[in-house]
């Protein structure tokens, strides 16, 4: 047997993933050596050969405008000494062509020292690549063309230099001539060519390692588009590996459960391996085997169930019809004490409307025989029957007074005695108003039962 066929799932799935990321880790290893390679030759280009362009192309224009300025003091001396016979000068021209010259000469300067470094950079490259008679070359190279251009411009500085000094003098006849013989033939003779090689060289410089970082990136392209199909290769294989060994049997494991599950018989059957999928088969058909007696017993546990219960609703079926009606007759007596109690509520509100109405009543005929003795004590003359008089006005009038309180008061059972006082009091001092008495009543609420 194999040995990867009693292996766990797990390590199948960490090998898998190990040889994929190892794969993986390997082409990315290379794929970043080369770019860092690409990209080290590309910034010695930068450094190097583009600035070599620049700086020649500059050095030339440098050149020119020198040259340009040289021709423009002459002409601009020639007119102003054409017009000066006329009494007429204008010196900002010359100047200004002076100036010209002294800048275009100081740019090229700047710009013979920004070939070399840029040079210098190129051999570096050179010697990054291990290239060392590369190297030599392009030293002696540089040491040839910078001895030449520092001869040719030091011989074209000084006739230019010269050239505004002869002009300030005003010997314009030995300024053309100089102008003529010496820094034209040093411009174009001289030093033109000698920027113009090396602009060219610059350039074909250029273009090579431009051209070798081309190929280089082609070559990276191409090794990493094998790689890829490699490792599409790979995966596919991996992919078609695991699903063999793991989602093959677990398809024929889901397709037995759907059948079970649909009341197919399924023969069991072996998975081929002995790792996580080969148990789950063995415990799954176990499981089945289990499942199908549990299943027959739990079919015969149904048919007993089915019988108690049709047993148990025959019985229920009864005793709820006993308690409908025994629900209907305690219905009917809800509803007989129901109105019973309605009745009792309206006679009871009858009767206090009654009672009402009788304590009303009786204040008011009390009032009426106050009222009637309070008149025949005012014909009375004797102090005594008098009195008499008043002392029984004064009963009655408190009598009638209670049957006016609870005639008021919202429970005909009991009366607020701190109030019947109070309203008694007031009464008494009123009546017995010749006698000087000052009547103060602290007093709380009281109820008291009739």
């Amino acid at each position: 047997m194999p040995p990867w066929r009693g292996m766990k799932i797990l390590y199948k799935l960490l090998l898998a993933f190990m040889s994929l990321v190892g794969f993986i880790c390997m082409f990315g290893y290379y794929a970043h050596q080369q770019n860092h390679m690409i990209a080290s030759k590309l910034r010695f280009i930068q450094e190097g050969s583009t600035k070599e362009v620049l700086a020649a192309a500059n050095l030339a224009i440098a050149l020119h405008v020198s040259y340009s300025g040289a021709q423009e003091l002459v002409e601009e001396s020639l007119r102003n000494k054409h017009f000066a016979d006329k009494g007429y000068t204008d010196d900002d021209e010359i100047e200004h062509a002076q100036d010209k010259i002294h800048s275009a000469l100081e740019e090229v300067i700047r710009q013979i020292d920004a070939t070399r470094d840029a040079t210098k950079k190129s051999i570096e490259m050179a010697r990054h690549i291990d290239d060392k008679e590369l190297e030599g070359e392009e030293q002696e190279e540089l040491d040839r063309w910078h001895k030449s251009i520092s001869e040719s411009f030091s011989v074209y500085r000084r006739s230019l230099l010269e050239l505004i000094t002869i002009t300030e003098s005003g010997d314009l006849f030995r300024a053309a001539e100089l102008l003529e013989d010496e820094i034209e033939t040093g411009f174009r003779q001289k030093l033109l060519p000698l920027v113009t090689s090396f602009q060219k060289d610059s350039r074909n410089e250029l273009e090579e390692e431009t051209q070798t970082v081309l190929q280089s990136i082609q070559d990276v392209q191409r090794t990493m588009g094998w790689g890829g199909i490699l490792l599409g290769v790979f995966a596919f294989l991996l992919s078609v590996v695991l699903a063999k060994r793991i989602s093959s049997p677990l398809e024929r494991l889901s397709d037995a459960a759907t059948q079970i599950q649909a009341g197919h018989a399924v023969a069991p059957f072996n998975s081929g391996s002995h790792d996580e999928v080969g148990h789950l088969t063995t415990v799954f058909f176990e499981m089945v085997s289990t499942e199908l007696t549990q299943r027959r017993e739990i079919e015969r546990a149904q048919k007993e169930l089915e019988d108690q219960n049709k047993r148990l609703e025959d019985i229920v079926a009864d005793r709820t019809a006993v308690l409908m009606a025994t629900n209907v007759e305690l219905g009917r007596k809800i509803d007989e004490h129901q109105a019973t109690e309605k009745l009792l509520a309206q006679s009871l509100v009858e009767k206090e409307t009654m009672l009402k109405e009788i304590h009303h009543r009786v204040k008011n005929n009390m009032q009426i025989i106050s009222s009637l003795l309070h008149m025949q004590k005012e014909k009375i003359q004797d102090p005594k029957n008098r009195f008499l008089m008043l002392e029984s006005e004064s009963r009655i009038r408190s009598m009638s007074l209670v049957h006016e309180k609870l005639y008021q008061s919202e429970s005909l059972a009991c009366i607020d005695l701190g109030d019947y006082i109070d309203s008694l009091g007031h009464y008494l001092l009123q009546t017995y108003s010749n006698v000087k008495v000052d009547l103060q009543l602290h007093l709380e609420p009281l109820m008291i039962s009739l």
